[in-house]
């Protein structure tokens, strides 16, 4: 499942202005994809726009290349460590702020993927020992602490 990230704004009124942009972005991609799968991609955009963080988008990348290397079930049955460099992921949002972790993790479970949801998971418990990200008032409402 490749994942594109539009980072333009439509409303109601500008779909034929999404329908080519959208249109745009699969010249020359191989596997383009059928009429009806660009329709409902612009319906679902002009609904409600999703904005994620670059980290979070970045994690989602790494996620999705485990689960096409490992596979879904290498990813349940053994967990996030064994089909991912996580303490990458780690380092990397350690170097964050207290406040952008908590959204990213926040983006992961509340991701309509369960990998994603597991691995935020897995990432809050990563993290457990960092007091500055647990006082965020997201991870909190998150946790429920």
């Amino acid at each position: 499942m490749k994942k594109f990230l539009i980072q333009k704004v439509y409303d109601q009124n500008s779909i034929v202005d999404l329908e080519r942009d959208v249109s745009e972005m699969f010249v020359g991609v191989e596997g383009v994809p059928e009429e009806y799968e660009i329709e409902v991609l612009i319906r679902f955009h002009t609904d409600e726009v999703i904005k994620i963080l670059p980290e979070t988008a970045h994690i989602l990348d790494e996620l999705e290349e485990a689960i096409r290397n490992f596979g879904e079930y290498t990813f349940t049955d053994k967990g996030p460590t064994e089909v991912m460099d996580i303490d990458s992921i780690v380092s990397r949002l350690r170097a964050r702020s207290p406040e952008i972790v908590a959204t990213v993790i926040s983006q992961l479970m509340e991701d309509d993927d369960i990998f994603a949801n597991t691995l935020g998971e897995f990432l809050a418990e990563e993290l457990q020992d960092w007091d500055d990200l647990w006082a965020v008032p997201l991870m909190q409402e998150i946790f429920h602490e």
